[in-house]
């Protein structure tokens, strides 16, 4: 699917470059514009001063010597600049003495000027048609040798000057035209070159990896994209060809491991079926063997020496009578009949079983079952069956004694948090090597040299069938530890156990 517009990853960059850019073009150019602003005046200001202090001291100068006709002209000249549009000389009552107008002389000051002559506010702007005017104000100090004329006042009077901003601003304001339009096309320049760098980066490096990825999205997990630069793209892209790698070869061993199990399940099937016709047929012939041994070995008297040869062979076909037994639930399982159950009942049960066994052969047990855990829907018989299964394998696994650790508490496992009531047998055993670890549940697997291999693999599936889980860990010459998950119902959480208690024989 194609990106729009403004989820596009160049247009996303190169917008907010031009964002970045332009406002530092924005914020450099109102310096700038404010800095000759203040330039200008500044440099208005100067003039302005100069120009004063000239009228300044010509005037003290015609004062000392009598006659002032110099001072107009002074006035005059001024005002032939064309920037300067009039200059004035005003008493503190705002009397105009001299003026560049000769018709202002001796009429008032304007008052807005008297006013901030008194105030002492040196200038102002005001706009005389489409012109801004400045308009400076200076007070003339008295100076002691003016004392006799003029009395002890701080100031004789005022210069006024107004100048138009006119060609100036003109001037300042293509200055600051110019300055905008250099930093637009700046802004231009580097938003153009962005895009341009932008695009030939993502499409001729970026594009052909989301092109690649779209192809191992469909299922080509053959793709690989080519690596170019030694740049963050280029680390990025060996990663993902990495990535894609590891995934082709776990697809690969996910493949041959399914066509594994799915051979061994067809050799199960057929192996299943096979014992279930050879159990059916040796099954009562065996029962016939069993019956006829057992009338022959009557007949026989307790001290005959034959007597101990007909026990050795009803115990053999005691022992065919189960290895067909287990045949038979191996290749035919009965349906579970579920009930609500409580697990440390089932458990503590089958422990008492074999209690006299262990006992026998110097087994200690030590049992920790939990007081909260809940009832769960299961077939007693069945479950019994597999923790049977389990302690026998144990029993096996000490021949020379040990110890039996059993406990029980309720356990949340992921992925959805979901209640299992957990039943732990640990024994002291032989243990069981790591390479061999993982056949223990398939069937006919075993390494003693009695028994049928299929007592491990009917426990883990009657628990499979009950949505549970066996897990086991082991280590060779310290002993092994099978773990049974058994799922507890929501209707079923309320439900307790009526074993409880911790005990240890």
């Amino acid at each position: 699917m194609e990106l729009s517009l403004f989820k596009s990853l160049r247009v996303r960059l190169v917008t907010g470059v031009i964002l970045i850019v332009g406002l530092g073009v924005v914020l450099s150019s109102l310096l700038t514009i404010e800095r000759e602003r203040l330039a200008f005046r500044r440099a208005a200001e100067r003039n302005v001063s100069m120009l004063e202090e000239s009228i300044e001291a010509m005037l003290v100068r015609e004062m000392e010597l009598g006659p002032a006709g110099r001072v107009s002209e002074v006035l005059l000249r001024a005002q032939a600049k064309p920037e300067v549009l009039s200059v004035r000389i005003f008493d503190e009552k705002g009397v105009v003495l001299k003026s560049s107008l000769p018709e202002e002389e001796g009429m008032a000051a304007p008052p807005a000027i008297l006013d901030r002559a008194l105030k002492k506010q040196r200038l102002s702007v005001t706009k005389t048609g489409q012109e801004r005017v400045f308009s400076y104000v200076k007070p003339v100090a008295n100076r002691k040798r003016c004392w006799d004329c003029h009395g002890t006042k701080a100031v004789l009077g005022f210069i006024n000057t107004e100048l138009l901003a006119g060609e100036s601003e003109r001037e300042n304001a293509i200055g600051t035209s110019t300055t905008i339009v250099a930093n637009a096309i700046v802004m231009l320049c580097i938003g153009l070159g962005t895009w341009i760098v932008v695009r030939t980066m993502i499409d001729k490096r970026v594009a052909p990896l989301v092109q690649t990825m779209k192809r191992v999205e469909a299922g080509d997990l053959s793709a690989r994209a080519e690596v170019t630069g030694q740049d963050e793209i280029a680390e990025f892209t060996t990663a993902f060809n990495v990535m894609v790698s590891e995934l082709e070869t776990a697809q690969a061993d996910l493949r041959r491991y399914h066509a594994e199990q799915m051979e061994k399940a067809e050799r199960l099937a057929s192996l299943g079926q096979l014992a279930a016709g050879l159990a059916h047929e040796i099954k009562n012939p065996l029962a016939g063997i069993s019956g006829a041994i057992h009338i022959i070995a009557d007949e026989i008297r307790e001290d005959d020496p034959k007597r101990e040869i007909f026990d050795e062979m009803l115990v053999q076909v005691e022992r065919l009578g189960n290895t067909v037994r287990d045949l038979l639930d191996f290749a035919r399982p009965p349906r579970p009949e579920l009930k609500l159950s409580g697990i440390n009942d089932i458990v503590s049960s089958t422990l008492s079983l074999l209690m006299p066994q262990m006992k026998g052969q110097n087994i200690g047990v030590v049992s920790r079952f939990s007081a909260h855990i809940p009832s769960a829907m299961v077939d007693e018989k069945q479950i019994q069956q597999v923790f049977l299964n389990l302690m026998l394998n144990a029993i096996q696994a000490m021949p020379d004694g040990g110890t039996l650790e059993i406990a029980t508490h309720l356990e949340a496992r992921p992925p959805h948090r979901k209640p299992f009531v957990r039943v732990d047998l640990t024994d002291t055993g032989h243990g069981v090597d790591k390479e061999i670890l993982g056949q223990i549940f398939d069937p006919f697997f075993t390494t003693k040299h009695k028994g049928t291999g299929l007592g491990l693999s009917i426990a883990q599936r009657i628990v499979k069938e009950h949505g549970g889980i066996i897990d086991v860990k082991s280590t060779p010459g310290q002993g092994s530890s099978f773990s049974v998950f058994i799922p507890v119902g929501d209707e079923n959480r309320g439900g307790r156990n009526g074993v409880s208690q911790g005990s240890s024989c």
